[in-house]
Order: structure tokens, then sequence, then C-alpha cells
């Protein structure tokens, strides 16, 4: 009876960690496992299952091939790119021993991993580094002469947006968003500076 057991009761573990003895399956959104665990994607309903200790940031994991004789197709995201323009790479999985960083789609990949790079702008064009990174800005980093510098609530907000001209005539520009800053606008009818609350994102530059 005790061999029998023995022999029914084993399994591969697929899980990056040696001991883990307790198998619980899930699938690929991973719902099933706890909140410290994540869902590893197996050749096969025995080697899907919850692993322990979730990252995370999965996407700032190295590229793990893992152990094993299958040939899976998965993607994974570059840890060195964090630029607007990345895009999450193939690889073969060997089916076990792997990380979190293994994603079943392009797609999948590129909705967890992919860093959203969206312009407070509201008129001209945010400036991109050489690295394809929004180009931000501070007192101590101040934007090239053909650009000025968008203030935000947040760093990622605060950044370089391309000059325009006639700048002291520009409409106001509330923007939207959920900020309340405190700004200054030329009238030019009053012609002085009247203060206004900014939202946050999609303003012009003011005077």
């Amino acid at each position: 009876m005790e061999q029998c057991q023995d022999v029914c009761q084993k399994w591969t573990n697929p899980c990056p960690v040696e001991n883990f003895a307790s198998r619980k399956e899930c699938t690929a959104n991973g719902t099933e496992c706890g909140a410290s665990q994540w869902c590893h994607i197996g050749s096969s309903e025995a080697t899907t299952v919850c692993c322990p200790g979730a990252a995370q940031d999965p996407c700032s994991l190295p590229v793990e091939t893992g152990e094993g004789n299958s040939e899976l197709p998965r993607w994974y995201a570059d840890p060195n790119d964090r630029s607007c323009s990345m895009q999450c790479k193939p690889f073969i999985y060997k089916g076990i021993k792997g990380n979190q960083n293994n994603f079943l789609t392009k797609t999948a990949c590129e909705r967890k991993c992919k860093r959203e790079c969206k312009s407070p702008c509201g008129s001209g064009e945010m400036l991109m580094t050489p690295l394809h990174e929004p180009r931000m800005c501070s007192p101590t980093s101040p934007c090239p002469q053909s650009h000025w510098c968008h203030v935000g609530i947040t760093p990622e907000l605060t950044v370089c947006c391309s000059t325009m001209p006639n700048t002291c005539e520009m409409p106001i520009m509330k923007g939207h968003g959920n900020s309340y800053l405190t700004r200054w606008h030329f009238d030019k009818d009053q012609k002085k500076c009247i203060k206004f609350i900014y939202s946050g994102e999609g303003g012009n530059q003011v005077c």
C-alpha cells in the first residue's frame, strides 16, 4: 500500500523552488492561486499549477528557458528595455522551472509589460530620448530651447513638450485629469496674469 501511494502521489514539481510539495492546478488567469502565488503554465494540467513566490514585477525578471524536454513557444519582456516602443520577444520554454516572465502570447506579454507613455502635452509633441523614453525635465535637467517643461503632478507627467509660437496669446487650457494644480495664464485683454486650476494633463505652454 505504501509503495502504491509513493508511486501515485509522486509528481514533477514545475516550480522554480525546491521541496515544494503542494499541488494546486490553475488556469492562465491565475485566479485560483493565492496572493503570494503565481500560475505556472506548463505543457499539461499536471504542470500547470500555483507556485509560491509571486514577483512584484514579473517583467523585470530575466528570461528563463527552464528545464525539461518540452518545446513550448512563449514570449518574454526584455527587462533592459523600458521604452515606449518595447516589443515582447519569443523564446522556447522547456516546460518546468521557469519564472513569471513567461507569456503564452505576445499580446498578453505587452499588455502586462509594455510601458504606457501617454503624452500630457496639450499642444505640440512630447520629446523622446534616443532610447524611445519620454524626456523628463526638472530645474536641474531643463528642456532644450525648442521645448518647454510640462510640470505635472508626477515625474512621469513632467516632460518636455515642443514650444509653440506666440505663447502669451494662447487660450487658457485647464486640461483634463484629477489633479488640482495652481497655474497662471496671461489674459491678453486684461493684460495681466490670471490664476487658474490646472487638471494635470493636456495643457498648453503658460506664460
